[in-house]
This record gives C-alpha cells, sequence and structure tokens, in this order.
C-alpha cells in the first residue's frame, strides 16, 4: 500500500499536463482556494468531486485514490508507538488495515481521541503553569488575602491597641478588601474572556463554537445548495476529532434545511420596504419562527448592517449554539440569565416571544425575540426533541419599558434578583427598584 495522498497525486497530474490551478477548478466547478488545499492534502476527497477531478485529468479514479488510506497507515503508526510496553507489528499493518478494515478505523478513531484528550490536558497545565495575567491575578489575591488576614489578627488579639492605631488598620481592611474585590472580579472576567478562543478550546462545544466564529456563522459552502458531503464545511468536519465531528455534522444539517426553506436571496427581498419583525417576516415566506430566526442571525448582518447574536439551548437549558454579540456574550461555563426570553420560550413551545433587555452592567437596550420548537424525529414513543432559540438585536427605544438582565448569576449585579441561584463575585451592586426597571409582558 503506498503512502501517497490523493492530493498529492492530483497536483502531479495536474502538472504533467500543464495545467494551472485555476484552470482545474473551473472545470471541476470548484473554488481555486478549495482546489489548493486538496492538492495539499488538507481536504478528504471522493465521491462525485474525484470523479470529476480524474475526469478533468483524463485518468482513472483508481490511479488518484491510491494511497487514500495512507493517513490511517499513519495514524496507526502512531498509536502503535505511542505505548512503548506495546509490542506491535507495525510492519503488518498494510495487511491488518486489509484484513479488519473496521477493527482498523476503529483503532485510530481511539487514537485521534486519545491524542485530542492529551492536548486539552496539556493546554490546562500549560495555562495553569505558564499563563502570566492568571499568575499576577493569582498572587495579588493571595497578597490581599494575607495582609486582611494579618490584619484581622492584630485587631483580635491586641486588647490594648491605641484608638489611632485602631483606625488606621480598619483603614487598611476596608482598602484591602475593595482591592481584593476588583481584582478578583477582573480575575473572574478574564477566566471567562474569548480573546484567545484557541487556548479556550477544552470541550466539543468549545470547538464548535470557535469553528462558528470563524466563519461569523456564515457557511458560505452551504449557501450555494446541492449536495451536503461535497462542501467544504462537511470536509471540514470529516477531519475533526469524533466528538466535535458529530456537533458540526448535526449543525451542517440543520443550516442545509434552514437554506433550503429560507435561501440568502429570498430573505433580502423580503427585508426590502419590511420592518425587521421576525413573526411578520417567517408569515410572509411560509417558515417557521425558529428557522427565521437562525437565518436572521446570519443574514442581517450581510444585508442589513444589523450586528446580532443568537443563543440556542436545548430542554434542559444547555447552550447548543452561542453567536455573541458585541455587547450581549453569553457566558462559556454554566447557565445564562434565568429572566431571558430563551427560557420563557421553553415553558410555552412554539408561542414567540418578544422582549425588550437591559444589561445590569450598561446603558444598551437589546429586542430579544425567541421560541421554541418541537419536533419528533424518532416518533412521539421517543419523546420530543425541544430546542429554544433567542435572536438579539441592539434596541435604540431607551424609553420603553424593559426587563433588567445578565449574562450570568456570578456576574451580575443586582442584589435583589428574584431569579437568583447562586451568590455574585461582584461587590458593586444596585436595587432592580432603584434602578427604576420594570418587567414588561411578554409581546406574543
Amino acid at each position: 500500500m503506498t503512502a501517497t495522498l490523493i492530493g498529492t497525486r492530483i497536483r502531479e497530474r495536474r502538472l504533467a499536463l500543464g495545467l494551472r490551478q485555476i484552470e482545474l477548478a473551473r472545470v471541476a466547478e470548484i473554488s481555486a482556494p478549495y482546489l489548493n488545499l486538496i492538492e495539499h492534502n488538507r481536504r478528504k476527497i471522493g465521491g462525485k468531486l474525484l470523479v470529476r477531478l480524474a475526469k478533468a485529468l483524463d485518468t482513472d479514479v483508481s490511479l488518484l485514490s491510491e494511497g487514500a488510506e495512507a493517513r490511517l497507515v499513519d495514524e496507526l503508526n502512531s498509536a502503535a508507538t505511542a505505548d512503548r510496553m506495546a509490542q506491535a507489528e507495525t510492519a503488518r499493518i498494510d495487511e491488518f488495515i486489509g484484513r479488519f478494515p473496521g477493527w482498523a478505523h476503529t483503532l485510530a478513531e481511539r487514537q485521534r481521541h486519545i491524542t485530542a484528550l492529551e492536548h486539552r490536558v496539556a493546554a490546562l497545565s500549560d495555562r495553569l503553569g505558564h499563563d502570566p495575567v492568571l499568575s499576577d491575578a493569582l498572587h495579588e489575591v493571595l497578597s490581599k488575602v494575607s495582609a486582611i488576614r494579618s490584619t484581622a489578627t492584630i485587631l483580635a488579639e491586641t486588647d490594648d491597641l491605641d484608638r489611632n492605631w485602631q483606625d488606621r488598620f480598619h483603614r487598611n481592611l476596608d482598602t484591602d478588601s475593595a482591592e481584593l474585590a476588583r481584582t478578583s472580579a477582573k480575575l473572574a472576567l478574564y477566566l471567562d474572556a474569548r480573546e484567545n478562543p484557541q487556548r479556550n478550546r477544552l470541550t466539543p462545544q468549545d470547538e464548535l463554537d470557535a469553528y462558528l466564529d470563524a466563519t461569523g456563522h456564515f457557511l458560505a459552502g452551504l449557501e450555494q445548495g446541492g449536495t451536503l458531503d461535497e462542501t467544504p464545511e462537511y470536509a471540514d468536519a470529516a477531519q475533526m476529532e469524533r466528538g466535535v465531528r458529530d456537533l458540526l455534522i448535526s449543525h451542517l444539517e440543520q443550516y442545509a434545511r434552514d437554506v433550503e426553506r429560507l435561501p440568502e436571496t429570498s430573505f433580502v427581498a423580503l427585508l426590502e420596504g419590511s420592518q425587521l419583525d421576525p413573526v411578520v417576516l417567517a408569515r410572509r415566506a411560509g417558515v417557521d419562527l425558529g428557522t427565521m430566526l437562525r437565518r436572521a442571525a446570519v443574514l442581517l448582518p450581510r444585508s442589513g448592517g444589523k450586528e446580532t447574536g443568537l443563543i440556542g439551548c436545548d430542554a434542559s437549558g444547555a447552550f447548543i449554539l452561542r453567536k455573541s454579540h458585541d455587547s450581549f456574550v453569553p457566558p462559556r461555563f454554566g447557565a445564562g440569565c434565568a429572566l431571558w426570553p430563551l427560557y420563557d420560550a421553553l415553558a410555552q413551545p412554539s408561542v414567540p416571544v418578544q422582549t425588550l433587555l437591559r444589561l445590569n452592567d450598561g446603558e444598551e437596550t437589546f429586542m430579544a425575540h425567541a421560541v421554541a420548537t418541537v419536533d419528533y424525529p424518532r416518533g412521539l414513543a421517543a419523546g420530543r426533541n425541544v430546542r429554544s432559540y433567542m435572536l438579539v438585536l441592539r434596541d435604540e427605544d431607551r424609553k420603553a419599558p424593559r426587563r433588567l438582565v445578565g449574562t450570568t448569576c456570578r456576574m451580575c449585579r443586582v442584589n435583589d434578583c428574584l431569579a437568583r441561584r447562586e451568590p455574585s463575585i461582584l461587590t458593586v451592586s444596585f436595587d432592580r427598584e432603584r434602578a427604576n426597571e420594570n418587567t414588561p409582558a411578554n409581546n406574543d
């Protein structure tokens, strides 16, 4: 079995024929950049696309596909050499793949999973041991805690302490505790931040979020229609670890269905001369509201110039989709604010929810449109599948009543919130009544 990969063979054949990449790409009905990725073995290829390339190169498909198992051979070699105590017969890998292809792919998949886990553990270890921001913040927190402890001990154990010294120590306590609160808040915000997504990709959901954020959640290959497994996005998914791959393929399937129901050209035509009311637009387009919210989140920045956020959750409230608005960022860990319309919608599936919001740490107001969709993919007996989606748009009407919300309880300053489930780590807080906020009824 040769170790030459398909992309390399395609490139060799193209050069032998004196063709340029752009010429071959045009005949094969793909873009030149995508062909470049194929030729450098950075995209898997097969099916109709391989047939078109073979035809364009005037060669047999089998001559190009020879060596398609090279990656599998490399992965099995990696698995064999990873355990030095094992004595795998690496010279007979070709025979093993030929006789037991299913086991070969299973073993390679396990090796990819182990490698990914090792990388995540290494990333966590590196972050704890070498992150200068985290190290400095923890050092400052420990220093302030020690200073507060020392001052408190002096005050508690010295009975005849002069009043002037008592006042001085009390001032020190107040200053050190305030600095400790500020440092702790900065540390919490840093740990929740997404400025460095590569460092923070610790779960399959993190990997999915990073992939979608890199594309702006607009998947150009799927917008063209056609067969899902021939798109660049599907090829990207095929290269990923199984957990991430499954999540991404599920997202791609939903995205493809949304494109089929509401293409970009149809969405743009709907917006002409119309107010941005997702319920009205969904009725005019003949699609369900969930589809409209998902398409609006992706297409409005392109056609309407409006920044959008989109948050999705399952029936348990766990996030399944996070498209952040610059000023409305869902937390990476834990649940969001229980007062979000996202969760209101779960209580009344298929009923539209529309609410004006204001974040507790700013003056910006947002219009949130939410709906929970219900599906029975395996029949009634297997139970229903509920998904809730919330589209977030900036709203300029600051005079209207609005619901005061946070991102998550840990980072919320409202100390009398009726939905609080855990204490806030932020010391600066205010009462809901003092903020003069109202919680309007939902506009269905």
